[in-house]
């Protein structure tokens, strides 16, 4: 957390330039340095502002999608683009670059903007880490916090067609936000998978991160329907409704225990 406080200071007490160096691209307060990701990555100021209008301007979008993007958010940022010559990785088969584009929400706003993480992603062949940014109250005051998103697509079943999933970081102080680069990241596919279990898992560790998200899915299903179960069977007003629940029950916690040992 102090590496990413010294580079909030030295940027604020930078007017323009450092060591000959542009000022980099925020969203609120948040940099790609702040982020902790290396300075040959950072976008400069004078080039991070994306235009609102070209994300709705080639293709087709909803007026309820229209009116979010300009009501809804403050402002788009490109904080940094990971790419294989400035991150030291080889270029991998699947992803390009990884962005980190920021999402300045408006006042009010204090959900991530799935329409627009949507919008944004699938114009783009590049992996892409959201950092949603907003302003609430907290003790009486209003700080500032930050949130990561990721839209990845991921097949739930061997065979079948891969679909898009959003997956979002909880809200922390923007002081504590960061990306890793892990050491064991090779490619640029690498990269983006390791940013992704970082948003997903909190760990930068990307081995079998798929097949390590379908699993989480999965207990997350079995624990809401272990909990349906219970009251199921509390609620069963005879013995044969309850031996039903209670062996559909026995199967889930099953099921339960064996994904939780992998």
């Amino acid at each position: 957390m102090p590496r990413a406080r010294h580079a909030v200071e030295s940027l604020e007490n930078t007017p323009t330039k450092e060591a000959g160096m542009a000022i980099e691209a925020h969203c609120g307060t948040l940099s790609a340095l702040t982020l902790a990701l290396p300075r040959s990555c950072a976008v400069p100021e004078s080039r991070g502002t994306l235009p609102k209008g070209m994300f709705v301007a080639k293709v087709a979008v909803s007026a309820k999608t229209k009116q979010h993007l300009i009501h809804a958010i403050d402002g788009i940022t490109m904080l940094a683009i990971l790419r294989a010559a400035n991150t030291g990785v080889e270029q991998g088969r699947r992803i390009p670059e990884v962005l980190v584009i920021g999402l300045r929400l408006a006042d009010g706003i204090e959900e991530a903007p799935h329409d627009i993480v949507e919008l944004i992603q699938a114009q783009r062949k590049s992996g892409i880490v959201f950092v949603c940014v907003r302003n609430v109250e907290f003790e009486g005051a209003m700080r500032e916090e930050a949130c990561f998103v990721v839209r990845r697509p991921l097949s739930e079943r061997s065979g079948h067609a891969p679909t898009f999933h959003e997956f979002a970081s909880a809200w922390i102080p923007s002081g504590e936000a960061l990306l890793e680069i892990a050491d064991a990241a090779a490619t640029t596919d690498d990269l983006w998978d390791s940013l992704c279990s970082q948003v997903i898992f909190g760990s930068t560790d990307f081995a079998d991160l798929d097949a390590r998200i379908v699993r989480a899915s999965r207990i997350a299903q079995l624990r809401t329907q272990i909990a349906k179960l219970e009251g199921d069977h509390a609620r069963a007003k005879t013995q044969e409704r309850r031996n039903e629940a209670h062996a559909k029950l026995r199967k889930a916690r099953a099921q339960l225990e064996s994904l939780e040992q992998l």
